[in-house]
């Protein structure tokens, strides 16, 4: 079974990180004494194991899998399972004296030996009636677990292979008894307790909405949660959904039809699971068409609302900073809509090295909340011990107060550092700085509280900073009556509601600057700019505040100011209204997508290779995620580069020629092609296919035909020798390296080739393109067909990924499965006007940094002007006529051309050329043409 790119990528990292790979041994067992570690462990990968190779003398995959029935359908190498789990469980890696110790008896002993298998539990579900246990053991295993049958009350296969580990095991059960439970698996989950009765009679006139939160606690994102709950039940039917319970959830029920509160574990469930436990049984009894998920904290019930086809509008409030990459990834790939509460979250979220720009998204400031009288809301934990107050508040010349839970985000020691510098710069006046909230507890935590408690006495300000316990809303807005200023100290803080009420009630706001979603409405208002401070600037801090007390305490132009800012911004009736809209959107965007999926599949699906996938999932899902990951503009790379989802087909191109695909509902540009009959266009591509049996007679002669290899990293050119000799062609080999050592390296890797060989030593400059350009310029000439490759590494791109994307171009253009020389050498011989070849790219990358640059040669080139957009040979690997190239070798750049070494990531002249190539080939009258491999990709 073939393996994905990503588990390929991470299977390789894990296996070169734990140190268990012997590198001699493999090279030795499949003869390719060439391999570099990263090499080879993708060698092995791909299909070594399969072909019976061992990682090291110590591990037997067949044994492994013997000795473990538990890991039938394991999709990935078996090594993987034994590095990531195998090792540290125990499990025998290889067997001592035989492969068939009696292990096949292994599983149902095990079973059996641990009492836990219900005999009669399990034959009431069966239905069938059993002699022994041993007999129900063999039915349970042959039969009962992959029908969901429990072998007792306690344990539900259904639950336990939603572990994305789990998904193709065998024997479920032993795995759990043996593994699962030291691992602190869940074996079983019971669903029914997670549904609750609301207190709202089901109106069949309304539309239902699920509203998901990730806690029923007094914080920020779940009271707005419960905010929204309240204004959307006037005009809807509420299903609320939650992950963890809490004290908010008792006040919800007087608004929602029906509360489904998870706990910790749901998080750890697959979104198949969930969504035909929890999803599915809500959309059959209330109809519900669309979601609103409010915090990234949803994820796991996000991903399975969106398994169930139910439309998304998620509102993210998190920075990407201290969220899971993969969390905050899988709300905005699952969700149609997102809201991200101000450009500073939208700006971490696009910054966070997650694939595409979220066209999807907007931004919107949430309203201002009210905080539900459900009792008191602060702790009545009497054992915590808090510093008595020294500071009478009514008495102070200066009130300034800061609000939250007690830890480091917030920045508390950033606001007692506040305080002593404002009382270092303004002596003689009598401030009080309060801190409001839970979490302050110096005794038990000794991580924050307790240095905050230090800090306050060496700081001589127990007479200035009071840190008092939460109140209630009716007690905080007496204190913003009271209060001069508030300090939002956090290190980062999307949008707190006390922010929000501190601006509504007109009490100045002192913040730091890119800290805060606040901020950026703050620096909207000429008056109000001067409260935000550079980033954790205390000083600065500290002055704002002074000059907040030198001047008429609370100014009624800046209260005023403050005020409207609120009603124009963080109105809660506006922010419902945007929300509601946006709802109707997802609705829309989601029938779109589900019509584009009809469309794809009833037209043969898309090219897995193309989108990265080697394993062998379901058409279905594959098309559903594709077109999913497109209307969000997600499907790509971590460079912004689109995945085509075919050979030949350029979606970029095709949708900036129909504008409309742009707009909402956001339809896939390639269901657009299908359903206009595949219309003809720079979009589409002939591609040439590579072939497994063919042998093509080519007639080329070999000193007709030249391969410029450059070999600035020579411990590469086995590899590359390696793949010519799998062809019948041997052209002339012209190589450049770039130190004399390396020359004679290179001369005894090709000391066997059966074809002229010419190296010459080049300085280390232009990259491969100044070696093509300027190596052996005065040989060109000799040859009607010139190849061009080189040895790739990179300073920018993790060698695994490198690794995995030079395989692909060498084997693409030498050989490897395919005899891809010989084929590509046949196409030029019977295609006169073929003028360059090269691999099809899976990503469509485009001009990004270099359409400048590129204009500005292309009169060097030959070129009257460029296109738009531009396919081209991405890695600048191909194979061209000689005489198509005229215009760039015409050009006669030399190596003063091109920039000194380090040479930037993208936009220069080298990334300008290597996009402009297939404009001068065509622009001198002859054809481009990629070609693709069945299994190749990157």
């Amino acid at each position: 079974m073939g393996v994905s790119r990503k588990n390929t990528i991470r299977s390789l990292i894990e296996i070169k990180n734990s140190k268990l790979f012997d590198l001699d041994h493999y090279r030795k067992q499949s003869g390719k004494r060439h391999l570099s570690l990263y090499t080879a462990i993708y060698h092995y990968i791909i299909s070594g194991e399969r072909r019976g190779l061992s990682a090291n003398p110590g591990f037997d995959p067949k044994y492994y899998l013997t000795a473990n029935p538990d890991l039938n359908g394991w999709s990935l190498p078996l090594f993987v399972h034994y590095v990531r789990y195998g090792h540290k469980e125990g499990r025998a890696a290889k067997s001592p004296t035989s492969a068939t110790d009696g292990i096949s008896k292994s599983i149902k002993r095990v079973i059996i030996d641990s009492g836990e298998f219900d005999l009669d539990y399990y034959a009431m579900q069966s239905g069938e009636r059993f002699k022994n246990i041993d007999q129900a053991v063999r039915h349970y295993l042959a039969k009962g677990e992959s029908r969901g049958f429990k072998p007792n009350p306690d344990f539900d296969p259904v639950v336990y292979r939603s572990y994305s580990d789990l998904k193709n095991y065998g024997a479920l059960f032993y795995h759990y008894l043996l593994h699962g439970r030291k691992e602190g698996r869940i074996g079983n989950y019971d669903f029914s307790s997670c549904f609750r009765p609301g207190k709202r009679v089901y109106d069949e006139s309304k539309e239902t909405v699920a509203l998901v939160i990730h806690e029923g606690s007094f914080t920020g994102a779940p009271i707005l949660g419960i905010n929204l709950l309240e204004q959307f039940s006037q005009t809807h039917n509420i299903v609320l959904i939650s992950l963890r319970d809490g004290p908010l959830l008792r006040y919800a029920a007087d608004f929602a039809v029906k509360i489904v509160v998870g706990d910790v574990n749901v998080g750890r469930l697959s979104s198949e699971l969930l969504a035909a436990k929890l999803i599915r049984p809500l959309i059959s009894e209330f109809n519900v068409t669309a979601a609103l998920a409010n915090s990234v904290e949803t994820a796991a019930i996000v991903a399975a609302l969106s398994t169930a086809n139910v439309a998304i509008v998620s509102l993210i409030h998190e920075f990407a900073t201290y969220v899971q990459p993969l969390t905050l990834s899988t709300v905005l790939a699952c969700s149609q809509r997102v809201v991200f509460s101000s450009s500073l979250t939208q700006k971490s979220a696009l910054e966070a090295g997650i694939t595409g720009h979220f066209r999807h998204s907007v931004v919107r400031p949430q309203g201002r909340c009210v905080v539900p009288d459900v009792g008191a809301t602060a702790t009545n934990d009497t054992s915590r011990t808090r510093s008595k107050p020294h500071v009478e508040l009514g008495k102070s010349d200066f009130l300034c107060i800061g609000c939250g839970y007690v830890q480091y985000r917030k920045g508390v020691d950033l606001f007692i550092a506040t305080a002593a510098a404002f009382r270092r710069l303004n002596p003689s006046t009598k401030a009080a700085f309060v801190w409001v909230g839970e979490g302050y507890d110096p005794i038990n935590d000794l991580g924050y509280s307790a240095w905050l408690k230090d800090q306050i006495q060496r700081s001589g300000l127990d007479d200035v900073v009071v840190m008092m316990p939460a109140m209630d809303a009716k007690a905080l807005l007496q204190l913003y009556g009271m209060a001069d200023a508030m300090l939002l100290s956090s290190r980062l803080d999307p949008f707190p509601n006390v922010a929000i009420d501190a601006i509504a009630e007109g009490l100045p706001l002192v913040s730091f600057k890119d800290a805060n979603g606040v901020s950026e409405y703050l620096e909207d208002d000429e008056l109000l700019a001067s409260l935000v401070v550079p980033y954790l600037d205390i000083e600065a801090a500290a002055a704002a505040l002074i000059k907040l007390q030198s001047g008429e305490k609370r100014s009624r132009k800046t209260s005023e100011h403050l005020k409207r800012l609120a009603a124009n911004q963080f109105n809660m009736v506006d922010y419902v209204d945007d929300l509601q809209s946006l709802l109707d959107q997802a609705v829309a965007v989601s029938r779109q997508e589900r019509t584009d999926v009809e469309t794809i599949l009833e037209h043969g699906g898309v090219d897995f290779d193309m989108l990265g996938i080697r394993d062998s999932p379901d058409q279905k899902d594959v098309v559903s995620n594709y077109v999913r990951l497109c209307a969000g503009s997600i499907n790509r790379t971590s460079n912004g580069i689109e995945r085509r989802p075919i050979p030949g087909f350029y979606p970029a191109q095709y949708a900036a020629s129909h504008p409309s695909l742009a707009e909402l509902p956001y339809e896939n540009a390639y269901a657009h092609f299908l359903r206009a009959g595949r219309p003809s266009g720079p979009w589409i591509r002939d591609v040439v296919q590579l072939q497994q049996s063919d042998k093509p007679a080519v007639t080329l002669k070999d000193a007709e035909v030249a391969l410029h290899i450059h070999l600035h990293y020579p411990d590469q050119a086995l590899e590359i020798c390696r793949r010519i000799s799998l062809n019948r062609s041997r052209p002339t080999l012209l190589i450049t390296v770039t130190e004399t050592t390396n020359k004679s390296v290179a001369a005894e890797a090709f000391a066997d080739y059966s074809g002229s060989v010419e190296i010459r030593v080049v300085p280390n400059k232009g990259r491969d393109i100044g070696p093509f350009l300027c190596g052996f310029k005065d040989r060109v000439s000799d040859f009607k067909v010139i190849g061009h490759i080189h040895s790739k590494k990179s300073m920018d791109i993790a060698e695994d990924t490198v690794s995995v994307w030079r395989d692909f171009l060498l084997e693409t253009l030498l050989g490897g499965r395919y005899k891809a020389l010989d084929q590509i050498l046949a196409a030029f011989d019977r295609n006169p006007k073929l003028g360059l070849i090269y691999p099809e790219d899976p990503q469509s990358v485009g001009w990004t940094e270099n359409f400048g640059i590129a204009t500005r040669i292309a009169p060097r080139v030959g070129l009257s002007s460029v296109p738009e957009f531009i396919e081209f040979p991405v890695g600048n690997m191909f194979f061209a006529r000689t005489k198509a190239l005229n215009g760039l070798f015409g050009a006669e750049f030399e190596l003063s051309d091109f920039p000194e070494e380090p040479v930037a990531y993208d936009g220069t002249i080298l990334h300008a050329l290597e996009r402009l190539t297939p404009v001068i080939v065509e622009d001198a009258g002859y054809s481009v043409k990629a070609i693709h491999g069945k299994g190749l990709t990157r």
